[in-house]
């Protein structure tokens, strides 16, 4: 689907010659749209033009408008998740868990696959069990994919894509789906990491931060079942969790245990501990146990309590008891990459030069350090992985260094690029970076 371009006037110049007064008439929305921005009368998103094909470097911005003002009532949240075709059956796990909106894409090897990958898939996901189904097949550019087919039923809203890439398109995918989400905010997952049943509710229980903080980034702490499926093939993995919808832990009573004996961990913790560290999963479920505690003495007394007819039942446990988002001072490292929830009129798109595998997450997280967001761990709810095979694109990046630099390469040239921009900006300068980087011990040099 096409996105309107806002195009810049030539500059006014003898030379020039003048414009039809079909084409100015034509130009006038557009004109008076950028007058609006610059006005602030609205706030504005500048995204990717998209068009035939992906955009060219340097193309001309689009103007989205989105209504920031959001009250605690307003506030909502989307479950937003892409992945492959071969792996979208788990969609149904994520609407067992998750009773609020969810937004997929989907990418299917070949176009003329979507219609049949979104009817199967209305059939299969939970979202929506006993309303009707509306699919929808067309072709439409988006982000240098190819929509071939979308589906709308209940509480799930799923686009089918294709690519010619040979590598995985991950973010812009991520964008894909994230361009269905409609509530005030959203959390980006990927599909092998399911969210706790308590999730939802724990975000709604913050409402009234998430609406009155701008730039605020609320991160999900992120656990692992531990499990060995390398040699398994990706159908099996995925039937097998079909099969055992519990393999990851669904809520805190559940996961507790899982950690105690060894059979959970924080997510990455054994070769990538700087993934998650900042969170302090350790503290967060320190500060659970402590709200547990108060609401199962809560919930004794009120059953000690006697009924009366014609009353409702008194409460006992006071809504002041639920733990308060904690704010982050600084992060422990760079490559810190939590799941985050997000206003949606504040999340910036994810850069689609990224694909594969790869620092995708980080250089995400770093653009809203660079932004000026604040990150604050928030309490009760979780997302936790479920092992699976190695994906192509993680077997290519471990077999070929080259592919490795290239990343770097890539990530390097984007965080410069966010400091170029907060040095030439006096303003975001003002606000950039409101989580800064921990001061590290340094280390002594052994002989």
């Amino acid at each position: 689907m096409n996105r309107l371009r806002l195009r810049s006037a030539p500059a006014s110049s003898a030379a020039t010659p003048a414009r039809p007064r079909r084409a100015r008439r034509r130009e006038m929305p557009f004109i008076v749209l950028a007058l609006i921005c610059g006005a602030g009368l609205v706030s504005c998103r500048v995204l990717e033009a998209s068009g035939p094909g992906p955009p060219p470097r340097g193309a001309p911005p689009v103007v989205v408008f989105r209504e920031d003002s959001v009250g605690p009532d307003d506030v909502d949240v989307t479950l937003v998740v892409q992945t492959s075709s071969d792996r979208a059956r788990l969609l149904s796990l994520f609407c067992d868990r998750w009773p609020g909106r969810v937004a997929a894409a989907v990418l299917s090897p070949r176009a003329d696959d979507g219609a049949s990958v979104v009817s199967e898939l209305a059939d299969v996901a939970g979202c929506g069990r006993g309303e009707v189904a509306r699919i929808e097949s067309f072709r439409a550019t988006v982000g240098g994919m190819t929509e071939t087919a979308r589906l709308s039923r209940g509480r799930l809203s799923l686009r089918a894509l294709t690519s010619r890439n040979d590598s995985y398109p991950i973010n812009a995918l991520r964008n894909a789906a994230l361009e269905l989400a409609t509530t005030s905010h959203v959390l980006v997952l990927d599909i092998d990491f399911l969210p706790s049943t308590e999730l939802y509710g724990a975000i709604l229980a913050q409402r009234a931060v998430l609406a009155s903080t701008e730039r605020l980034a609320a991160i999900v702490p992120a656990f692992s079942r531990k499990g060995e499926f390398k040699d398994a093939s990706m159908a099996e993995w995925r039937e097998q969790l079909l099969a055992n919808r519990d393999l990851a832990p669904a809520t805190l009573a559940t996961l507790a245990p899982c950690l105690a004996t060894g059979r959970c961990i924080q997510f990455d913790a054994t070769w990538n501990p700087d993934a998650h560290s900042t969170t302090d999963s350790a503290r967060w479920l320190e500060q659970a146990a402590g709200y547990l505690d108060v609401a199962v003495r809560a919930a004794a007394r009120s059953l000690r309590t006697p009924p009366v007819i014609g009353r409702d039942p008194p409460s006992h446990l006071d809504q002041t008891a639920v733990p308060p988002l904690r704010f982050v001072r600084c992060f422990e490292s760079s490559r810190y990459e939590p799941y985050l929830v997000l206003r949606r009129s504040e999340a910036p798109e994810y850069d689609e030069n990224f694909v594969g595998y790869g620092k995708n997450k980080i250089e995400y997280v770093s653009r809203l350090r660079y932004s000026g967001f604040s990150f604050a761990v928030l309490p009760l709810g979780f997302v936790c992985h479920c092992p699976h095979p190695l994906s192509r694109d993680k077997r290519s990046w471990l077999k070929e260094p080259r592919g490795k630099r290239a990343v770097d390469r890539l990530y390097k040239a984007a965080v410069s690029g966010m400091v170029d921009n907060v040095k030439k900006d006096p303003a975001a300068a003002a606000v950039v970076n409101r989580t800064w980087l921990c001061k590290q011990p340094r280390r002594r040099k052994t002989r």
